[in-house]
């Protein structure tokens, strides 16, 4: 019985810790931790707990600031087909740092496709 009651105290100690370490945490990017506990009556050890965290990052967004509009490139660069417009002052999703020659790849509702960062409000940083 005594080792029955060290395992809820150990339980007890890995909800507090899980309890603080949420509260602490900002609210993004969001994470999802997952407890893995291993013990037995047996085991000449201490029990022991493992925490496996994911993190899903915060999406990075940015304005279109260009004189009227942007055109919305299939693949990076000017020769590429065109697959989309969009209007100076739209928001748009940052989906990869800039490429080497300074295009970014950017989703704005249902459109999905590159530009010059150029023309995008904070540029290749």
């Amino acid at each position: 019985m005594k080792g029955s009651r060290q395992w809820h105290f150990l339980i007890a100690s890995v909800a507090l810790f899980f309890s603080v370490a949420c509260y602490i945490a900002t609210p993004e990017p969001t994470a999802n931790l997952e407890l893995i506990a291993t013990a037995t009556e047996k085991s000449p050890v201490t029990p022991y707990a493992t925490v496996r965290a994911t993190v899903t990052p915060t999406p990075k967004n940015a304005t279109v600031n260009a004189l009227r509009a942007l055109w919305v490139r299939e693949a990076s660069g000017h020769t590429s087909p065109i697959s989309g417009i969009l209007d100076s002052g739209t928001s748009v999703e940052l989906l990869s740092e800039c490429d080497e020659i300074g295009w970014r790849e950017i989703k704005s509702g249902t459109l999905t496709g590159w530009v010059n960062a150029d023309y995008l409000s904070g540029g290749c940083e």
